[in-house]
């Protein structure tokens, strides 16, 4: 059967926007990775975790159920980038028993982010990010008070 010259040629037209959509879409993705950094995979959701603990140089304690939303966007807000990093374990780190039994610990500072046993290279400051707010929120005044 003979097709209609004016249908191949819409067939390709949609086609061709198809893939320039896919391109485009492809392109934005790496050029975000780039720019902010890989985002960290399997953090935790809050309606997954049932309780969490943080720790900051050596002392820990319970994430209140207010203090539950930071914690998880804080694990949430890390973005890593390729390349060597520090395998040691970061001042900062909060560990989350989720419902299911299973445990997740996320921890960061300005040179290495930690999940689960694997460390990353931060991209830009957010390690250092994770870290400060660790002990400003949820040590606040008992780490400075500790330090005179």
């Amino acid at each position: 059967m003979i097709e209609n010259p004016g249908q191949t040629a819409r067939k390709n037209a949609v086609r061709d926007l198809i893939l320039g959509v896919v391109f485009f879409i492809l392109l934005s993705m790496v050029l975000f990775g780039v720019v902010f950094g890989i985002p960290l995979t399997g953090t935790p959701k809050l309606n997954k975790v049932n309780t969490a603990t943080v720790s900051f140089d050596g002392k820990t304690v319970e994430v209140t159920p207010e203090g539950m939303q930071i914690a998880v966007d804080l694990a949430g807000g890390l973005k890593r980038w390729v390349g060597e990093c520090d395998q040691t374990m970061p001042k900062a780190v909060i560990t989350y028993q989720m419902k299911d039994g299973t445990e997740v610990v996320v921890g960061a500072d300005k040179d290495t982010i930690y999940k689960d046993g694997k460390y990353y290279a931060p991209k830009g400051t957010n390690g250092e990010l994770f870290q400060n707010v660790v002990e400003g929120i949820f040590f606040g005044e008992s780490v400075k008070k500790d330090d005179r």
